[in-house]
C-alpha cells in the first residue's frame, strides 16, 4: 500500500479539525457569558470561528446578528 495522497489526508483530518475548533469556540463562549442583547463579544467570536472554517459570513443583522453560508469543509480545505 502506497501513502495517501496530500487531498486524501485533507479530506480525512477536515471532520476532526473541525469538531476541535468547534468545541473550543463552546468552551470559549460558557467561559465567557454575556447578557442579552448585549453580546458584543459572543458575536464577534462567532464571527472568528466560522471564519476560521471558511465559512462566508455576513453582520448587521439587528445589533449582534450573524449570518454564515455553511460549506465549512470545502472552503476549510482550500485554506489549508
Amino acid at each position: 500500500m502506497g501513502q495517501k495522497g496530500t487531498a486524501a489526508l485533507k479530506i480525512e483530518s477536515a471532520p476532526k479539525d473541525i469538531e476541535q475548533k468547534s468545541i473550543d469556540c463552546r468552551h470559549d463562549l460558557h467561559e465567557h457569558p454575556e447578557l442579552c442583547k448585549r453580546k458584543e463579544r459572543t458575536a464577534a467570536l462567532v464571527v472568528e470561528c466560522l471564519r476560521s472554517l471558511g465559512m462566508k459570513i455576513k453582520t448587521a443583522f439587528g445589533v449582534t446578528g450573524v449570518k454564515a453560508l455553511a460549506y465549512p469543509v470545502l472552503n476549510y480545505m482550500e485554506m489549508n
